[in-house]
């Protein structure tokens, strides 16, 4: 067994105990995990705080420093709510959760031409995944980008196919294609970090790339499109 396998599987074993712990200790920790990548030097703190200088210049240094602060910690919330959505308690997981217009999915299906879950790249999305296939009859498909570390990967796609049945990888459009002739619903996650099938869009008054395959399918299949958040 190498070291790659041995460090992967050791991660995996501390995450799946890590979520036996209350929720309200996971978010804590989770919040705590934010707060230490905030006072640490790091990559991300330094395209956040870019982004942040670009999208709200209007703002003062001092705001702009909060905002990242608030980004970085809520970055950490949402990596220990990732660990929970894969390996944490279903029961705890939906006793916490409202759903509001469940029915427009339903609603979608009857037209027997799949249906296409958006919403945005947040990071309570595996979370929010898991929550509604939960609590459908027919649990939709997750569209996702592997990891780049397969075996790591491997544990993720298993954990995620318990709720979700199929992962599917994001330049799959033949898999997504027969999943919704076969009226299956699929979830999807645009991410602005595309090099291929985008257009750039203003967004905060910046060239964004944005994906417009998923307009293509939806006006190609006649498939419905439902927004939704969590």
């Amino acid at each position: 067994m190498n070291f790659k396998k041995i460090k992967t599987k050791t991660a995996v074993f501390i995450a799946k105990a890590f979520v036996k712990l209350p929720l309200s200790w996971v978010l804590k920790i989770g919040e705590l995990l934010g707060f230490l990548m905030w006072l640490l030097p790091n990559k991300r703190k330094k395209i956040v705080a870019r982004n942040i200088q670009l999208c709200f210049p209007e703002l003062s240094a001092e705001q702009q420093k909060q905002l990242v602060k608030q980004n970085i910690i809520s970055t950490g919330i949402g990596f220990a709510e990732m660990l929970y959505a894969l390996w944490g308690s279903d029961e705890k997981i939906l006793a916490r959760c409202e759903f509001n217009g469940l029915e427009h999915i339903s609603e979608a299906l009857k037209q027997q031409k799949g249906c296409i879950l958006l919403s945005c790249h947040l990071h309570p999305m595996e979370l929010t995944v898991k929550a509604i296939n939960l609590s459908l009859q027919q649990p939709g498909f997750m569209l996702a980008r592997q990891h780049n570390n397969k075996i790591f990967e491997s544990y993720v796609d298993t954990a995620r196919r318990k709720h979700c049945q199929k992962t599917i990888d994001k330049k799959d459009l033949r898999t997504v294609l027969k999943s919704l002739k076969a009226n299956r619903a699929i979830y999807y996650y645009p991410d602005q970090n595309f090099s291929y099938n985008c257009l750039y869009i203003d967004f905060f008054k910046q060239p964004a790339a944005t994906v417009v395959a998923i307009d293509k399918i939806a006006k190609s299949t006649k498939t419905q499109v439902v927004p939704f958040f969590g």
